[in-house]
């Protein structure tokens, strides 16, 4: 197809799949601001556009159905799990700030000392369960908040394996986390 033809493709379907992706959206009970949608459904159905083949007999409608659902699952879980690190990302910040702020206090109890080398020791551990290279992709995903692609580029990396990294990390230090919270509650 030529590119003529996907522009008309994604400019022909374009309220359908902003008012099929806005259906899904109030079905699942989820919100997405409305510039983040627009974004959404023209990046689905132009990756869609590329990717139809009319030779085999579906109606870009149905292709781009299907195609967009795919791309609203992806941005929802993707949202899911960014929130899931930053959660666990703050605990690190406010554990790490108790830290220096207890070395700096010299008038410490022996408990809180204690209680402020053991929040050391998981931060520690969390982190030290990751290669050097899931640690680099972490420090740089989010805390300096770049994006997987030029994360990718960097290291000299295909996209995917960057994602597959940061997502095995964060899955990593969830699991240590979740490990010491279940000690701490015995």
């Amino acid at each position: 197809m030529a590119d003529n033809d996907h522009r008309c493709l994604v400019l022909e379907h374009w309220e359908y799949g902003r008012r099929i992706a806005s259906q899904k959206l109030r079905a699942w009970g989820m919100y997405m601001p409305e510039d983040e949608l627009r974004s959404l459904v023209g990046l689905a159905l132009c990756e869609a556009a590329s990717r139809y083949e009319p030779k085999r007999g579906a109606k870009f409608q149905t292709f781009a159905y299907y195609h967009l659902l795919g791309a609203l699952t992806d941005s929802i879980e993707r949202s899911r799990r960014q929130q899931e690190v930053n959660c666990e990302l703050d605990l690190i910040e406010a554990e790490s700030a108790q830290i220096e702020a207890s070395d700096e206090g010299a008038a410490s109890s022996p408990e809180t000392l204690l209680l402020h080398l053991e929040a050391k020791e998981k931060i520690n551990q969390a982190s030290a369960g990751l290669n050097a290279m899931q640690r680099q992709i972490i420090q740089k995903y989010f805390i300096e908040d770049e994006p997987v692609r030029h994360i990718a580029e960097e290291l000299n990396c295909c996209h995917s394996h960057v994602s597959r990294l940061k997502n095995k990390a964060v899955t990593s230090m969830r699991k240590a986390f979740s490990g010491k919270r279940e000690l701490r509650q015995l």
